[in-house]
């Protein structure tokens, strides 16, 4: 399902010393209208989003993810409407779109994987992740820690495999200080994962582990070379 809302704000700039109206307008982003010598500035605010309608029957799947589409969507609003935010051009208006993937290791252990595109102004859009992975039989979400026996320590073991990866996916873009610092031994770090029957998949957003023109990346574990230290209904084929 996708909720498609656009909204037009125009604003009329009134008419400046002769000589220059034309030029002021067009700095502001405006469109000049000799007739009546007014300066049409036009924003617009484009939101799209996709609603995984198929896990919506599960109350833990549509409440977490009702919670983060509402809280997503009033962020943006919140900053795209502020007065401010009309002092300054803006060509191609605002927009926010949140779409998503599924990976499932098994019937009932599922992962969203949320893709969030954004432009609020500035020199190009921006774009995240949001992963939530559940148990639908017990209805609860699962922790990248849940994956993992007691007393683990799961970080030692996938960082070091993760960086090494992330240096050869990334190649000659690949700055290892960047990376440490995007991965290391920080738990919020690995907050996007996804699990398949394979692989322990991680997820990581623009600027996290790389520089902007590097885009997204991701990096992924066989299971079977973490195996010794998962719970034992994730241990994989």
């Amino acid at each position: 399902m996708k909720i498609r809302i656009p909204i037009i704000l125009l604003l009329a700039v009134g008419a400046v010393a002769v000589s220059a109206q034309e030029d002021i307008c067009s700095q502001k982003g405006g469109i000049w209208n000799a007739e009546d010598t007014t300066c049409n500035i036009q924003h617009s605010i484009d939101i799209e989003i996709s609603y995984p309608v198929t896990l919506a029957q599960y109350p833990i799947v549509e409440q977490t993810v009702d919670a983060f589409i509402q809280e997503t969507r009033s962020q943006f609003l919140a900053g795209v409407t502020a007065p401010e935010m009309f002092s300054f051009p803006v060509f191609g208006g605002f927009f926010l779109s949140i779409g998503y993937d599924e990976y499932r290791f098994s019937e009932e252990i599922v992962t969203l994987v949320f893709t969030v595109g954004d432009y609020t102004g500035g020199a190009h859009p921006n774009s995240y992740y949001r992963t939530f992975t559940y148990d639908l039989a017990q209805g609860r979400q699962l922790s990248l820690y849940d994956l993992f026996i007691e007393g683990a320590d799961p970080l030692s073991v996938i960082s070091p495999i993760v960086q090494q990866d992330l240096q050869t996916r990334i190649g000659e873009m690949t700055d290892p200080e960047w990376i440490a610092l995007g991965t290391g031994d920080n738990p919020e770090n690995y907050a996007n994962f996804a699990i398949t029957p394979d692989a322990l998949i991680f997820f990581f957003s623009p600027y996290q582990v790389a520089a902007y023109a590097a885009g997204p990346q991701q990096s992924s574990i066989p299971l079977s070379q973490i195996s010794a230290i998962l719970a034992s209904p994730f241990k994989g084929a």
